[in-house]
């Protein structure tokens, strides 16, 4: 009797040790998909009200997920007319509907959830809680600005800083007194595009065609520029992710991560082990892993910063494993909230949650 008790002791005992699961095990992946068909999920942030909220690039959509009852909704972003006196590409149903094509949202320092129009050249405003949106219209910066307004934003204590990227400028936005104020960024064509403010106080910027990481100090206007190197053209697009004395940032066109030194000022690439994979956003998890999203390849990703290796996750939905990787997902997005990675997949209309 007693070696049976023992032995049932130890079996329990055993049973409750956890086990860690594979990396790449297709259960630790739940996907929720949007309620509106093609809408193309695009761009994440995390909300203030514990759920997770995006923007589709395709219908035009703002949208929120709840985790805990996997429930998808969406709010139209209303229409208010061109803002500059351009039309904009139809998309064959009525003007609300036109393409936008916007993928940028991000939390403001006064609660509200602020995301990009596309090429209405406007600003969101979203009430948390009512859902409400007020619709916010930078200065005009001329006809290049309706190509693309502002790819993405961020925030600072007093207000919402944004880049408009084909028209070569940074634009913050003043919380209380609603005033815009643009800055152009020295080198010309120099096509802005993410935005982060770090913790050493300093707006970091990427410089899409110029190959550059910018910086700028918004007491004073100023902007410093530091060039970016890498033989397979670097690209630098996003910046969401910050490790001790580092932010990194993704080259989408060399098919790398970055990271850029706060102190020194030293740009190290760090090649992605697949080739073409067209590297999206970033984020970063708290055990310190940069983790970043590919466009071109179905899986997530993430950088060791000590030792600047990276490993890939296939998600569970390719058919051909590396270096093709197909069917192609397009993720975009990549956001880090309790306890999950969480991404965008566009072409199959869905996000998904990757569970650390």
């Amino acid at each position: 009797m007693r070696a049976a008790l023992t032995l049932a002791i130890a079996l329990t005992l055993v049973a409750a040790v956890p086990v860690a699961l594979p990396e790449d095990d297709s259960s630790r992946f739940t996907y929720y998909t949007m309620p509106t068909m093609a809408a193309g999920p695009c761009d994440l942030a995390s909300g203030p009200d514990g759920l997770m909220w995006g923007e589709d690039i395709l219908s035009n959509n703002i949208f929120t997920i709840n985790q805990k009852t996997g429930v998808v909704k969406e709010y139209p972003i209303p229409y208010t007319g061109d803002a500059l006196p351009i039309t904009n590409l139809p998309t064959g149903g009525p003007t609300e509907n036109r393409g936008a094509f916007a993928c940028a949202i991000r939390l403001g320092a006064d609660g509200n959830m602020y995301a990009a129009s596309g090429v209405r050249n406007q600003l969101v405003k979203i009430n948390v809680q009512t859902k409400a949106m007020t619709i916010l219209n930078p200065p005009g910066i001329g006809p290049a600005g309706n190509l693309e307004p502002f790819n993405d934003l961020w925030t600072l204590k007093t207000g919402m800083l944004f880049t408009q990227t084909t028209g070569n400028v940074i634009t913050y936005y003043d919380y209380t007194s609603g005033k815009f104020t643009n800055y152009n960024v020295p080198t010309p064509v120099a096509g802005p595009l993410g935005m982060y403010v770090a913790s050493d106080g300093w707006a970091y910027f990427t410089e899409f065609f110029a190959n550059k990481i910018g910086r700028f100090n918004q007491s004073n206007g100023e902007i410093q520029e530091f060039p970016v190197i890498d033989p397979l053209g670097a690209g630098p697009a996003v910046i969401r992710a910050e490790t001790p004395g580092l932010i990194w940032f993704t080259a989408l066109v060399g098919g790398s991560m970055g990271s850029f030194n706060m102190q020194t000022h030293e740009i190290k690439i760090y090649p992605n082990n697949i080739p073409l994979s067209l590297p999206s956003e970033d984020t970063v998890s708290p055990d310190g892993r940069v983790w970043f999203s590919t466009i071109a390849h179905s899986s997530i990703n993430y950088v060791q910063p000590a030792t600047g290796a990276i490993v890939n996750i296939e998600q569970p939905i390719n058919l051909l494993p590396v270096p093709v990787n197909l069917p192609v997902g397009l993720e975009v997005a990549v956001n880090y909230r309790s306890g999950y990675i969480w991404f965008t997949d566009a072409l199959y209309n869905r996000v998904g949650a990757y569970k650390l």
